[in-house]
């Protein structure tokens, strides 16, 4: 008789047949679904026990919204940011997707976050820092000259699996993820990397993005062309894009 050991196996649509692989191969008794999508109706046949996740803001956005306080938290980190004097304001949201992520101000940020002075290796006292949410800065007494960051906790308001639950996700054949790779816009390497992974070169390449300093700074800079989704019709304050639009007809007319 074929031994089953305790091994849950994570499954998604376009993996079936590994899944049933695997499943076999290494003995698996359970399969779950992929952290709030839908198991796959080939798997649900299988004798397998199933197990299913719930990841909010993949599944039910309207109640996500209508409860923030129970919605998925990450922990955040700033980048690194060098004290001419002695205060120093970090703002928390740079470097990230500001539509994807909104800083916890629900709960009280000097029990749950950490200012650390990355010269000494020190954790800044709590009465030494504020954090100034009108403007989403954090101000610290600081020494001349050394560095700082702030760990804060953020919700993640918004998924990729977004595209799954909006019936969009067969538009796109690869999502590359900063937060699966460790590098984030503007960086060059992440453009280089997604252009590598799909084989494309960046004269070929076009990014629409709404995120002047983030999407379209950071693609110019990979050589590729750009159309800046300027919905709110700010001054741009640098290089001009190949293309601007401020409404969706717009960039399907440039396309």
């Amino acid at each position: 008789m074929e031994q089953l050991g305790r091994l849950t196996l994570p499954t998604d649509a376009d993996v079936v047949e590994e899944t049933l692989r695997l499943k076999n191969l290494l003995g698996a008794d359970a399969l779950r679904d992929c952290d709030g999508t839908e198991m796959p109706a080939e798997l649900l046949q299988d004798p397998a026990k199933k197990y299913a996740t719930y990841y909010t803001t993949r599944k039910d956005n309207a109640w996500a919204e209508a409860n923030p306080d129970e919605v998925q938290q990450e922990y955040l980190i700033s980048d690194r940011h060098t004290a001419r004097g002695t205060k120093l304001r970090i703002h928390l949201m740079d470097g990230f997707h500001t539509q994807q992520l909104k800083v916890n101000t629900l709960d009280d940020p000097k029990r749950w976050w950490e200012v650390i002075d990355r010269t000494t290796g020190e954790v800044v006292p709590t009465d030494k820092w504020f954090f100034d949410e009108p403007t989403g800065e954090v101000e610290i007494e600081t020494v001349p000259y050394h560095e700082y960051t702030v760990s804060f906790l953020a919700f993640l308001i918004w998924d990729s699996r977004k595209l799954e639950s909006g019936g969009i996700s067969h538009y796109f054949k690869r999502l590359i993820l900063s937060d699966e790779i460790g590098i984030t816009k503007p960086d060059r390497r992440l453009f280089d990397y997604a252009l590598q992974i799909v084989g494309a070169a960046a004269s070929e390449t076009l990014i629409v993005g709404d995120n002047y300093d983030a999407d379209i700074l950071g693609a110019m800079n990979a050589g590729w062309k750009t159309i800046y989704f300027n919905r709110d019709n700010l001054v741009i304050p640098g290089a001009r894009p190949d293309y601007t639009a401020t409404s969706l007809s717009e960039i399907k007319q440039i396309l």
